[in-house]
């Protein structure tokens, strides 16, 4: 028997282990599921390579309850080897070996899948020279069987796995295969699609290991804007059939890119015009206006001093002082509730002088721009979901909690009554609830956050009394 044929399961979405859970080992007190309930098959043979990547975890979920017991078996003090240090060399190196013999896709794409887990990019301390002579021999792997959509995935995957971060800055994608070049558009559906599959798959871990590496870089700002700009060329260079597939992919990737840039202001303005723009040219296809307006919430959420309740510049206890009181600002038609605090100006004669009181006039400025932008979008991307009959509530709550961000909450109840009288709402009540569980979700860490401090403040208080 192969070592590719060995039956394996596998976890994809829980680290992205190479090995089985705990859940998954036979003890004394369980029995193991037969040879007819695991079907036999390598990585290549996984989910992973077929289909679409941001479907695939529930995917595995279901494939994975289908053959483990619900309860988890008495494994006792038995722990599982991860894929690192020396172990995962020499997998790796077995992996390549056979590689660079496969004469077949499908052997080519499970060399690869094996290889890339080996070589995960989260690994610390991996050999330099056989990440490099890995990646490689994926992208040669990648020429050979170009035309095997099924293939060409799973190599682009591991490759994703190897590379991590580094991966849009690859360029491999004209590189010559016996004299032809392997062209954009042909690879534009599975490099977004792998794209999407790296920025979301690893969730919040995933993202924070990127974000981290380019914090810690010298040309950190520079290298992030190159990350958004390979997800908005992706969809240039496509092709007019594989648009709307693509579109899909690139504002997921976005949400994701939102929340690793979040802290660069002229980065957050381009990826919410660009996420405005694709829902506008792509409203006919709703998959494509969902995921748009997910990735604009999910924006929102990261960025709440700009988009909707300003809680950020003045939290209950900063400094020692206590809560202040709020005021509310007018701007443009836009409530914005604000801490009315000294800190907190930022005009002439405050504590920003000089050149940082002007980068604040500046970053205000921007603010006030992207906030107002997609104000006046937001609206009319409500008034357009609403008129179509081909969108889900799914996707119209969506729009609804995009307005909990962009307008005051009067205004958008106003709208959906004035939607419930003229009969276009079909399910008012559902949509009020998703405006007002936007807001509870958007504010509970802060108001936790809040309740934390002042329970700690009244400890403190209480002991400052014992003592005297």
């Amino acid at each position: 028997m192969s070592a590719w044929d060995m039956p394996m399961k596998l976890v994809m979405d829980e680290g992205d282990r190479l090995w089985p859970t705990q859940s998954e080992v036979p003890t004394s007190s369980t029995k193991a599921p037969s040879s007819s309930a695991v079907p036999r098959r390598g990585f290549g043979a996984t989910s992973t390579t077929a289909g679409s990547f941001v479907g695939r975890r529930a995917g595995l979920r279901e494939d994975r309850d289908s053959v483990v017991e619900d309860e988890d078996p008495d494994t006792g003090n038995l722990e599982l080897p991860k894929a690192s240090g020396h172990l995962s060399a020499v997998l790796a190196r077995a992996a390549l070996e056979e590689l660079n013999r496969a004469e077949s896709a499908e052997q080519c794409a499970q060399c690869a899948a094996w290889l890339g887990h080996a070589l995960n990019y989260t690994i610390q301390n991996r050999d330099a020279d056989l990440v490099a002579g890995s990646q490689s021999g994926l992208v040669l792997a990648a020429q050979r069987h170009a035309s095997d959509e099924r293939s060409l995935k799973q190599v682009l995957m591991s490759l994703a796995r190897i590379a991590g971060p580094e991966f849009p800055f690859m360029d491999f994608f004209l590189v010559l295969e016996g004299g032809k070049t392997l062209e954009p558009q042909a690879l534009g559906p599975a490099v977004a699609e792998t794209w999407t599959w790296l920025l979301t798959e690893g969730g919040a871990r995933g993202k924070m290991v990127i974000k981290v590496a380019f914090k810690n870089s010298s040309q950190g700002s520079e290298r992030l804007k190159k990350l958004v700009d390979f997800t908005f060329d992706l969809l240039r260079q496509c092709s007019s059939k594989a648009q709307k597939d693509v579109a899909r992919h690139c504002c997921t990737s976005l949400g994701a890119l939102g929340w690793i840039v979040k802290d660069e202001l002229v980065l957050v303005k381009k990826i919410a015009d660009w996420l405005l723009d694709t829902v506008e040219s792509f409203v006919g296809y709703p998959e494509v206006v969902h995921e748009g307006l997910v990735a604009l919430v999910e924006l929102c959420k990261e960025r709440m001093e700009i988009f909707g309740i300003d809680v950020s510049r003045h939290e209950p206890g900063q400094d020692g002082q206590e809560a202040t009181s709020f005021t509310e600002e007018v701007s443009g038609g836009q409530k914005k509730w604000r801490a009315a605090s000294d800190s907190y100006s930022e005009g002439p004669g405050s504590h920003c002088e000089g050149s940082h009181g002007q980068k604040s006039l500046q970053r205000r400025a921007l603010e006030d721009t992207i906030a107002h932008h997609l104000r006046d979008k937001a609206l009319g991307l409500a008034y357009t979901c609403e008129a179509r009959s081909d969108f889900s509530d799914d996707t119209l709550n969506q729009v609804y909690k995009l307005l909990a961000h962009t307008h005051p909450l009067e205004e958008v109840v106003r709208f959906i009554v004035a939607n419930a009288q003229a009969g276009k709402n079909r399910s008012w009540k559902g949509m009020l609830w998703s405006v007002l569980d936007e807001i509870n979700d958007s504010l509970s860490p802060h108001i936790t956050s809040w309740t934390k401090a002042a329970a700690s403040r009244k400890q403190v208080s209480a002991g400052k009394v014992q003592d005297a």
